[in-house]
């Protein structure tokens, strides 16, 4: 799973252990221990053991294992939609 913080909130989004299910979001309220309903909508492709963070106020995730191959694109939340907006040079999974 792949997890930003925002505010007192988790994002989780994409990843799952069992590898079924890689392109939902949710939000989980860390202070009440509680899912929240979210807008974010599901990432565009599957992504398992990306990396995630704020750049700003704004959640980005990078990287990851579709299933098939490791990938070098970033995708960012704008207006509630994923849409991929940066490249890397190398393709990474499970980094820091």
């Amino acid at each position: 799973m792949n997890f930003l913080l925002i505010a007192t909130k988790f994002l989780i989004a994409g990843g799952n252990y069992d590898g079924n299910d890689l392109v939902t979001t949710e939000v989980i309220d860390v202070q009440s221990n509680s899912n929240v309903i979210s807008s974010f909508g599901d990432i565009p492709s599957a992504r398992g053991m990306a990396v995630g963070g704020l750049l700003g106020s704004t959640p980005i995730l990078c990287g990851g294992y579709d299933g098939g191959d490791i990938q070098d694109s970033c995708f960012t939340l704008k207006d509630s939609q994923w849409h991929q907006t940066h490249k890397m040079t190398t393709k990474r999974s499970a980094s820091a």
